[in-house]
């Protein structure tokens, strides 16, 4: 079966790779405080490899979340289920001690993003794009995968 590639995204290719091989920056206040309230594209790497891609209406909001581990963001629930063991009952049941605040942010320490701007209109769907092509998960062409990528609106050219 064929993997899927950049190719795939048509004219969203550059900027798969722009976020992909861009300039990547620590998660922390000190690299997030100028990025304003403007929707995008996030993707987190450990060492080389992507962990989370997301689009967000506001990557300032979002960054800052997970900057101060709120339990309401989906990578952070994400971290506590897999690195702490916390059941989705569990994280919604309790506030996070500090101590278990403590563990997520070293964790956190590791990881660094990049992002791209990107039209709120299409952000969810070239973010679902970007995730097939990024994901290892998604080796083979299937239907559902074939209609996301078929459904990529066409970049306006500026």
């Amino acid at each position: 079966m064929n993997q899927f590639t950049e190719s795939h995204l048509k004219s969203w290719k550059s900027d798969y790779i722009l976020l992909t091989q861009n300039n990547r920056m620590p998660i922390n206040k000190e690299h997030t405080w100028m990025l304003g309230n403007k929707p995008g594209i996030i993707c987190i790497f450990e060492d080389e490899e992507i962990v989370y891609l997301k689009n967000s209406k506001s990557i300032d909001k979002t960054l800052n979340e997970i900057i101060n581990v709120n339990k309401n963001n989906e990578l952070i629930r994400i971290m506590l289920k897999i690195e702490l063991g916390f059941s989705e009952k569990k994280i919604k049941q309790k506030i996070i001690s500090n101590a278990n605040r403590n563990k997520i942010k070293k964790i956190l320490k590791r990881f660094e993003f990049s992002l791209i701007s990107i039209d709120i209109s299409h952000s969810e769907a070239v973010a679902n794009a970007f995730i097939i092509v990024c994901d290892p998960r998604y080796n083979g062409q299937t239907t559902n995968m074939n209609e996301v990528l078929d459904n990529i609106p066409e970049k306006k050219k500026a």
